[in-house]
């Protein structure tokens, strides 16, 4: 939840200060999301011993080993992104993975 709120909260900030040089002045969740994620995802594979990140980097890659439809780029929603995780999720556990971090990991090491 934090972790959700962080990231609309830089959609906001940004956008309001930045407004004038974005796409319909609006830094979108999508953008905010991989960045973040991507960032924290970083952190991790350079010391194992930081805890997981809260989620993983959604893209088109992930969305699409997942079977779900969707563009991150165009993703302004919090509630679509909880949707998206939360499929993210139960893929990674059916595929048996201990954690969707850990799924997201091994399909960028395919």
């Amino acid at each position: 939840k934090i972790h959700v709120e962080t990231m609309s909260i830089i959609c906001e900030k940004v956008s309001k200060e930045h407004g004038d040089i974005l796409v319909n002045s609006r830094l979108r969740f999508g953008t905010v999301q991989k960045a973040l994620n991507l960032y924290l995802k970083f952190l991790w594979c350079l010391d194992k011993t930081r805890p997981d990140p809260p989620h993983c980097p959604i893209d088109r890659i992930v969305l699409n080993h997942a079977g779900l439809d969707g563009s991150w780029t165009k993703l302004d929603s919090s509630d679509i992104y909880m949707d998206w995780i939360s499929k993210l999720k139960k893929r990674a556990q059916e595929d048996g993975f201990e954690s969707l971090q850990v799924w997201e990991l091994s399909i960028w090491n395919e």
